[in-house]
């Protein structure tokens, strides 16, 4: 691809005028400060090129192979992590997004490594995995204020659902894991208080954004945009499509690019394994926590601006994995097939997986 006149337009152009003029850290600004705090370190690192953006989000959509093998290994096995992994790796218009400077890419890594942290508290909560999880969780916030949105209803399937560990020992590592997220993002908003009169400022002010550009004046904060946009029907029936069959079906056509026909049985795949991830306490867990993530955007995806591809990009994990644990249940399905004809009862064990097989249909 030839090099444009001006390569950076939008966020990444704002992103990059504020990593070059930020102060503190944690000073009052309408850009979460964990995004450009990175940038402005790549750019010492590329002699003050704007390229050193590009660094950023393309190291963060490679470590989230990564951390979806490391998914896909706690809801199933290493096999469905490696399927998953893999499948991440050849996504097209993944790899297309990770070269331009965004910070999506660095959120669905951190959304993706606190899911796993999640699962890890949930089966052996203590001092390691609540901080893991409140490290991850701080970072989180500090990339997208609208990290509460899976955080909080995550961390509450941890707690309410059935486990391996106690409730109570579940509850004090999660307090662990609340007290460094307040720890890592509670300066930030206490400077967006001082400096705003609005801790979630960061948030509040794209509301103004999306509500021009859906043909409306300018609003104050996300709620009174919402009010006004949308009747109590409408915000039900947006919300139920933005958080279903939107994030689903815009993607999978970049698996295609390499290997033709895969996009569409990845597709297929990843319908039927999704059942069998509800079946299982951590899959639930998994589903609550990927569809909170996604829940800002999935009543601003019929807005000019808000229906952009890179919004849902952080689910996207849980599709691979839920297609590569769908693979795996099959491959156990077949095998069980073999083993229980050699014993003889072949018979039982046919209507047993053929009934499992219509359910998950």
């Amino acid at each position: 691809h030839a090099p444009t006149t001006h390569p950076y337009e939008g966020d990444p152009f704002s992103y990059l005028m504020i990593a070059r003029t930020m102060g503190a850290f944690y000073e009052p600004s309408v850009r979460e400060p964990l995004f450009p705090a990175l940038t402005r370190v790549a750019l010492t690192l590329s002699g003050g090129r704007d390229i050193g953006i590009n660094f950023v989000s393309a190291i963060s959509s490679t470590l989230v192979a990564l951390v979806t093998f490391a998914l896909g290994y706690r809801l199933s096995s290493a096999l469905s992590g490696a399927i998953a992994a893999f499948l991440w790796t050849i996504e097209w218009q993944a790899i297309v997004l990770s070269t331009q400077g965004w910070r999506d890419d660095l959120f669905a890594l951190l959304v993706t490594t606190c899911v796993v942290a999640m699962l890890a508290l949930r089966r052996s909560p203590d001092r390691l995995t609540g901080s893991l999880l409140g490290i991850a969780g701080g970072l989180a916030l500090l990339t997208r204020l609208t990290s509460f949105s899976f955080l909080l209803p995550g961390i509450a399937a941890v707690l309410l659902l059935p486990a391996p560990a106690s409730r109570g020992d579940r509850v004090r590592a999660a307090g662990l894991a609340a007290l460094w997220m307040l720890l890592l993002a509670g300066p930030f908003m206490a400077a967006c208080a001082i400096g705003y009169g609005d801790p979630f400022h960061a948030i509040n002010v794209h509301a103004a954004f999306y509500s021009r550009r859906a043909g409306h004046g300018a609003t104050a904060n996300v709620s009174q945009m919402f009010s006004t946009l949308m009747s109590p029907w409408e915000f039900v029936q947006t919300g139920l499509t933005g958080l279903t069959s939107h994030p689903f079906s815009n993607k999978w056509f970049g698996i295609g690019a390499l290997l033709p026909g895969l996009d569409e049985a990845a597709r297929i795949l990843a319908l039927a394994g999704l059942p069998v991830l509800l079946w299982r306490a951590d899959g639930v867990v998994a589903i609550v926590a990927f569809l909170g993530a996604i829940a800002p955007y999935a009543w601003t995806w019929n807005i000019p601006g808000g229906d952009e591809w890179r919004f849902t990009l952080p689910i996207y994990p849980l599709f691979l994995v839920s297609a590569a644990v769908a693979v795996e249940t099959g491959w156990g399905i077949s095998l069980g097939l073999t083993r229980s004809a050699s014993r003889r009862d072949s018979g039982r064990a046919i209507a047993r997986y053929a009934a499992t097989a219509a359910l998950l249909a």
